[in-house]
C-alpha cells in the first residue's frame, strides 16, 4: 500500500490513460488533475483522501469511461455538475464521498452509463426521471440517502438492469415500474415506506437471487411462484403486513441460505420441503400466525445456525 501525498508532478504525465490508486493511505487532498486530458480510467476510492476534491479538473477529462472516487472523506459538496461533461462514462462510483443535495436532472447527459452508484451520501429529493433514459444501465445503487417520493415513471425502460438498491431512504408508493425488469438479480428496497402488494410478476423472474424488502408497509400475499425459477440465495420480507401462505419453492434450486419472514401476518403451515433445504443457515418466521406441525428434520439441517419459530401457532413436537 502507498502512503504520503501525491506529487503535483503527476500533472506532467499528460499521456496517461489509466490511473488506479485504489485502497491506499494517502494524506491531504487530491492534486489538480486537469492536465491529464487523456485519462480514460480514474480510480481513487478508499485511499483516505481528505479536503476538497478538485471537481473542476473533470472539465478537461472528457475521455473518462470509468470514474471511481468513493469511500474518501472529502469535504461536503453539492452534486458536482462537472461530471455531466463526461459523456463517455460507463461507470460512475461516488459512494460515501460526502455529496449533498439533489441529483440534477441534467444527469441525462451520461447516456452511456452501465453502472451508477451514489449510495451513502446526503442526497435528497426525488430520483430523477432522467435516470430512466439510461437504457444500458445494469447497476443502480442509491441506498442510504434521504431520497423521497415514488419510483420514477419509466424505470421499466431499464430492461437489462440486474442490481437495484434504493434501501434506507424515504421512498413510498408501489412497485409497478419494476414488474417488467425480469433481468434483476438483486433487489433491495428495505427501510423505506413502500405500501403496496408485491407484483406477481416477481414470481416469474429467473435470475433473482437476493430480495430484501424488510421494514416497509407491504401488504397482501407473496407471489406463490417466487423463487421457483431462480437460484434464490437470500430473502428478507420481515416487518411488513404480508398475509397468506409462505411460498413453497424458494429453496427449489438448493441455494437458499437465509429465509427471513418474521413479523408479518403469514398463515398456513411451514412448507415440508424446507426440511430438505440443506443450504439454509438462517430461518426466521417468528411473530406470524403460522400453524400445523413443524416439518420433520428441519432441526437436523447441518448448516442451520439460527432458527426462530416462536410466536406462531405450531403444534406437536419438533423433530
Amino acid at each position: 500500500m502507498l502512503s504520503g501525498t501525491i506529487s503535483t508532478q503527476l500533472s506532467n504525465c499528460t499521456s496517461l490513460q489509466n490511473l488506479d490508486l485504489w485502497m491506499n493511505f494517502f494524506t491531504r487532498v487530491v492534486p489538480d488533475l486537469s492536465q491529464l486530458s487523456q485519462l480514460k480510467f480514474l480510480s481513487l476510492n478508499l485511499s483516505m483522501f481528505t479536503g476538497r476534491f478538485p471537481w473542476e479538473s473533470l472539465q478537461n477529462l472528457t475521455r473518462l469511461c470509468f470514474l471511481s472516487l468513493g469511500d474518501n472523506p472529502f469535504d461536503k459538496t453539492p452534486f458536482p455538475l462537472e461530471i455531466l461533461n463526461l459523456k463517455y462514462l460507463s461507470s460512475l462510483y461516488l459512494i460515501n464521498c460526502t455529496i449533498e443535495g439533489r441529483i440534477r436532472e441534467v444527469i441525462r447527459n451520461l447516456s452511456l452509463l452501465e453502472s451508477l452508484q451514489l449510495s451513502i451520501n446526503y442526497l435528497v429529493g426525488e430520483i430523477p426521471v432522467k435516470v430512466t433514459k439510461f437504457i444500458n444501465l445494469q447497476m443502480l445503487e442509491l441506498y442510504d440517502n434521504q431520497l423521497s417520493g415514488t419510483l420514477p415513471v419509466g424505470l421499466s425502460n431499464l430492461v437489462i438492469l440486474a442490481e437495484f438498491d434504493v434501501s434506507t431512504n424515504l421512498l413510498f408508493g408501489n412497485l409497478s415500474e419494476l414488474r417488467g425488469l425480469s433481468r434483476l438479480e438483486s433487489l433491495h428496497l428495505f427501510e423505506n415506506s413502500f405500501s403496496c402488494t408485491i407484483p406477481k410478476e416477481f414470481g416469474e423472474f429467473k435470475y433473482l437471487r437476493q430480495f430484501s424488502i424488510y421494514t416497509n408497509k407491504f401488504t397482501g400475499e407473496m407471489p406463490v411462484k417466487i423463487g421457483s425459477r431462480a437460484e434464490f440465495e437470500y430473502i428478507d420480507v420481515s416487518i411488513n403486513y404480508l398475509t397468506g401462505s409462505i411460498p413453497p419453492d424458494m429453496c427449489k434450486m438448493g441455494k437458499m441460505k437465509k429465509l427471513l419472514m418474521l413479523q408479518n401476518n403469514f398463515t398456513g403451515g411451514l412448507p415440508e420441503n424446507y426440511a430438505s433445504c440443506t443450504s439454509l443457515i438462517r430461518l426466521r418466521v417468528n411473530n406470524n400466525t403460522v400453524s400445523g406441525r413443524v416439518p420433520d428434520g428441519i432441526l437436523s439441517l447441518l448448516n442451520l445456525g439460527i432458527i426462530d419459530l416462536e410466536m406462531n401457532q405450531f403444534e406437536g413436537q419438533v423433530g
